[in-house]
């Protein structure tokens, strides 16, 4: 008596489950990348944090060591930040000078005519300055963000032989944001300091202090 067997053909996968593996594949990668591009955001936060203390760090050589211009030391060197906005993606390190026939410093930024730019540091992967902050010597504090606030403009001016930074806010009036038009330029801060926040909604914040120290937090 013979049996007879019935042969088995090996079975593939169907469309549908080529579909739905398809779909879980895409699915991971998306993920993967996105967390990926938040991580790298939040790295450069970080990086980015102790590049804005290294540029402050570098007005204040600048102003304290023997770099001239127009053949005399009185000119000082600075930071400029104005207050946030959904643009905030820059600050600048600038020459502060009267004017070009009187190069001695007025402790102000009185625009690219008068106190040109050294260098224009750029804020990468999407990373924003949210906000700004100056406290005065009476304790008061004044900060903009991007929803709005009093603070117009923040500047850090370096200036020989003073280690000491000379920390001016200037709070609302019209015109430019750093000019001196419908309000005026305070210099008796005791503290400076700027916010940045990454795709992943990190902050970290940049701190000086009127003597001249520079911190970063998280």
């Amino acid at each position: 008596m013979c049996t007879r067997y019935k042969r088995e053909h090996p079975r593939g996968f169907t469309l549908l489950e080529t579909l739905i593996a398809i779909s879980i594949f895409v699915i991971i990668a998306g993920t993967l990348i996105s967390q990926n591009r938040i991580f790298q955001s939040n790295v450069e936060t970080g990086n980015l944090a102790y590049e804005i203390a290294l540029a402050i760090r570098e007005a204040q050589v600048l102003g304290l060591g023997v770099r001239q211009f127009g053949g005399v030391f009185t000119t000082a060197y600075g930071i400029r930040l104005e207050e946030p906005n959904t643009n905030s993606a820059s600050f600048i390190l600038f020459l502060d000078r009267t004017s070009v026939s009187n190069p001695a410093s007025n402790v102000r930024y009185d625009g690219p005519t008068i106190d040109p730019t050294v260098e224009t540091f750029e804020l990468r992967g999407g990373n924003q300055i949210v906000e700004v902050c100056g406290t005065r010597f009476n304790g008061s504090s004044h900060c903009s963000t991007l929803s709005g606030g009093p603070l117009r403009c923040l500047t850090i001016v370096f200036q020989r032989p003073d280690p000491a930074a000379k920390i001016g806010t200037r709070i609302g009036g019209g015109g430019p944001p750093c000019g001196n038009t419908g309000g005026s330029f305070q210099f008796d801060g005791l503290r400076a300091s700027v916010r940045i926040r990454s795709l992943g909604d990190v902050d970290y914040t940049v701190e000086v202090t009127d003597t001249g120290q520079i911190s970063v937090r998280q």
